[in-house]
């Protein structure tokens, strides 16, 4: 049914806080050598957090603009990840003095990433051959998320924003996370992005249970949940929080603004899927069908109905720039 458990991704309001405050200065990854971290907030009350649990599918981040060997950690262990994902355009980051201050913006619709022209970069992704057994989707995901990397970071670089890897934790039950123990607070979660500690959980057993055996639905599940992360490293995720803090999360206006947040993040999917579409390891019929697996979402009350989570992950895909994607100026009716 509409509202029963997620397939796959979402953004739990009840979970513990996502951003702590102050950190220390080791507790978050830094953006780069050309930028500094992002300045602490406040830390959230609790009925607002954002711990990002997943309603479909799963994804995996190497330099940008090169062609080197790297290493990701997925579950602690550095990965080799092969040629690095880049985009097509051969992008390359700015000189370090024509770079805009990089912070956090605290906006919702006004904000700088859904200006009118942003467009992902068209990128190859490469990908090892997907396999089902844990070590193939080890390096499946590894690969991807560098693709991910490759495809968002000069956007969020471009809108002087925080541009930063999430880390990749694949265990059925990883008991305390940043955000504290999920399933204690939402049982058997099938992907989720914990922004406190910028880590996607990814539960490989539970997402096998829904993926259909097929690519797609990881694909669709992890551009999803990266797209939580641009939502957190932008301050969109941040900004919503605070908007829930005023109107209480467990009220029409609290459960609106979750189905906000989380139809941005199809929509955000969406705009990668379309800039990786027919290239390299992930062909059109692929791409297609990862669009289409949002379909099959559920928790309509906070997420969005069907129709809608499939809606705005193809206005995404056909939408060209993230200005498509901004959700908190559309009309009620259109996140219901």
């Amino acid at each position: 049914m509409d509202g029963s458990q997620p397939l796959w991704p979402t953004v739990d309001p009840d979970l513990p806080p996502a951003i702590a405050e102050p950190e220390p200065a080791e507790a978050r990854r830094s953006v780069g050598s050309a930028h500094a971290a992002p300045p602490a907030h406040r830390r959230l009350p609790v009925a607002v957090a954002l711990l990002v649990v997943a309603m479909l599918g799963v994804v995996g981040g190497a330099g940008i603009g090169s062609a080197v060997q790297t290493l990701r950690a997925v579950d602690g262990v550095a990965l080799p990840a092969g040629t690095a994902s880049q985009p097509a355009t051969g992008w390359e980051l700015p000189p370090t003095s024509t770079v805009a201050p990089v912070r956090q913006v605290l906006l919702l619709a006004d904000h700088p990433l859904l200006a009118a022209g942003v467009a992902l970069p068209a990128t190859t992704c490469r990908l090892t051959r997907f396999r089902r057994d844990v070590p193939s989707l080890r390096l499946y995901y590894s690969g991807l998320m560098d693709c991910l990397d490759a495809t968002w970071h000069p956007v969020l670089i471009g809108a002087a924003v925080p541009a930063s890897s999430p880390s990749i934790n694949l265990a059925e039950h990883p008991g305390n996370t940043g955000c504290g123990n999920p399933e204690e607070r939402s049982g058997d979660f099938t992907a989720l992005y914990c922004p406190a500690d910028e880590t996607l959980y990814l539960p490989v057993d539970r997402l096998k249970e829904v993926d259909g055996g097929r690519a797609s639905s990881h694909l669709a599940i992890l551009a999803h949940e990266y797209g939580h992360h641009v939502q957190e490293l932008s301050g969109l995720l941040l900004a919503a929080s605070e908007q829930l803090d005023d109107v209480g999360a467990d009220t029409p206006a609290g459960r609106e603004v979750s189905r906000r947040i989380e139809l941005q993040a199809n929509c955000f999917a969406g705009l990668f899927l379309a800039a990786v579409a027919g290239r390299g390891a992930v062909t059109r019929g692929l791409a297609d069908q990862a669009v289409a697996d949002f379909r099959n979402g559920g928790l309509s009350d906070t997420h969005g109905s069907r129709t809608h989570q499939a809606g705005w992950a193809r206005t995404g895909y056909r939408g060209g720039t993230t200005a498509a994607c901004n959700t908190w100026s559309a009309a009620p009716d259109e996140v219901s």
